[in-house]
């Protein structure tokens, strides 16, 4: 679900509207707008009603009409999927990078933690990027895609700090991880005219 709160200057209360993730389609709307401690009349209602788009899609079309505020869900923001296709990809550049397949046995709990805080980190980032009207599903994918780019380019760290590329535990990477982007940012920079662009177009994308 994705919920957000609708409000308007001079008024207090708003409208809650929920849309569901998958069609994006409205499926509740709730009512506390209040102007001067009395409900707005029918009349002023049913104009503020006819405004509400019923696909969320559609909600940056009402932005002069109210202030909209995306609101938390209760519930995990990461799926198991996601977090599977997180430790697929890092067990696959461990491998790359040292011939060995990643240790889970010897502290399952702390690798689990690093993935999990390292996922928070790229959906928020995502989110920053996506803004509002970017679905869960939207918010996903650019993480993943992000996490991808950064193990498809751990020789780059390698390259430029040494001690970065021995931090390699879930944990140390997650602890480290806005340093990693900014070596991936200040090395497409570095890059030929025409890889630049390429490459700081990339990463602009994955990271805002």
């Amino acid at each position: 679900m994705m919920k957000y709160r609708l409000t308007k200057k001079d008024f207090t209360g708003g409208f809650t509207v929920t849309y569901d993730e998958d069609n994006e389609s409205l499926i509740e709307l709730k009512n506390t707008f209040k102007y001067k401690g009395q409900k707005p009349d029918h009349s002023q209602m049913m104009s503020f009603l006819q405004l509400v788009p019923f696909s969320q899609r559609d909600l940056w079309k009402i932005e002069k009409d109210f202030n909209i505020k995306k609101m938390e869900v209760n519930k995990k923001t990461e799926n198991k999927e996601l977090y599977h296709r997180f430790c697929q990809l890092y067990n696959q550049m461990v491998y790359k990078h040292t011939g060995m397949p990643a240790d889970w046995t010897t502290a399952p709990q702390a690798y689990g933690t690093g993935i999990h805080k390292i996922i928070q980190y790229l959906l928020h980032s995502s989110k920053e990027k996506l803004g509002h009207r970017a679905t869960l599903s939207e918010i996903d994918t650019q993480a993943l895609q992000a996490w991808e780019y950064i193990l498809n380019h751990w020789e780059v760290i390698q390259r430029e700090d040494e001690f970065l590329t021995r931090q390699i535990k879930p944990m140390q990477i997650a602890s480290n991880l806005s340093s990693i982007i900014m070596i991936l940012r200040n090395e497409a920079r570095k890059s030929t005219p025409n890889q630049g662009i390429s490459s700081q177009s990339k990463l602009d994308d994955l990271y805002g």
